[in-house]
C-alpha cells in the first residue's frame, strides 16, 4: 500500500515537474519570439505603423518616426495627433485613404504629400490594412489601420523635372514651328536643325541636334 502511494507520489511530481518545464520553454520561446519581432519593428528600413481609423498613432517605429522629421518614435507619437490635420498636406487625401480602406480592407501604393514635423513638404507611399482590436466584453473590438510605409520625395522630384523638362522641349518646338512674325525666309532651314525625337539619359531629356 505505502508503495503504491509512493509510486503515485513520484508519477505527480515527475508530471508536475514536467508541465512545468514545458510551461517554461514555452514562455521562453514566445520571448525570443517577440524580441525577434520586436528587433524587426526597430530596425526595419520601412517605416511601420498603427493608427486608428481617426487619425490617432498608437505605434510607430524608428524609421518611420525619421521619416516624419522626429528623433525618436515616442516623439512622433507625442507631436502627431491629428493625422489629417498635422501629416497631410491636403486633409481630404486622408479621407479618400480611409474610403478605400472601407470599401477593400487593403490598401497598396497609396500617394499622398505630406509635412515633416519642421514642416518640409514630402512624399510617402503606403501600404496598409484595416484591422480590428481584440473584442471587449462582447463589443467590437476598435478599428485600427496597420501598414508599412516610405520616402518617395526624391523619385517624385525626378517625375517633376522630367515633366517641368517636357514642357520646356514642347514650348521650345513651338517657338522653332511658329516664330513671331510668320515663317522667315530662314526658318526652313533652321527647323530640321532640331529633332523632335528627344531622348532621355538619367531621368532628364535632351534634344538631338
Amino acid at each position: 500500500m505505502l508503495e503504491r502511494e509512493l509510486t503515485a507520489t513520484i508519477g505527480m511530481a515527475l508530471h508536475r515537474h514536467s508541465h512545468d518545464c514545458n510551461l517554461r520553454a514555452n514562455q521562453l520561446a514566445l520571448k525570443q519570439s517577440e524580441a525577434r519581432y520586436r528587433h524587426i519593428f526597430d530596425s526595419s528600413p520601412l517605416g511601420i505603423f498603427r493608427t486608428t481609423v481617426d487619425g490617432r498613432a498608437l505605434a510607430v517605429n524608428a524609421e518611420m518616426a525619421r521619416i516624419v522629421g522626429c528623433a525618436d518614435p515616442e516623439e512622433a507619437l507625442s507631436d502627431f495627433t491629428v493625422l489629417a490635420s498635422q501629416l497631410y498636406v491636403d486633409p481630404q487625401r486622408r479621407q479618400e485613404f480611409i474610403n478605400l480602406l472601407r470599401q477593400t480592407k487593403a490598401v497598396n501604393h497609396f500617394e499622398y504629400e505630406g509635412k515633416r514635423k519642421d514642416g518640409r513638404r514630402i512624399w510617402i507611399s503606403m501600404n496598409a490594412r484595416l484591422t480590428s482590436d481584440d473584442p471587449v466584453d462582447g463589443n467590437a473590438g476598435e478599428e485600427m489601420i496597420d501598414g508599412f510605409a516610405i520616402d518617395i520625395t526624391e523619385r517624385k522630384l525626378a517625375e517633376q523635372e522630367v515633366l517641368l523638362d517636357e514642357a520646356r522641349l514642347e514650348s521650345l518646338l513651338r517657338i522653332h514651328q511658329h516664330p513671331a512674325g510668320g515663317r522667315g525666309p530662314g526658318t526652313a532651314r533652321f527647323c530640321p536643325a532640331i529633332d523632335p525625337r528627344a531622348h532621355r539619359q538619367r531621368g532628364r531629356l535632351y534634344l538631338s541636334i
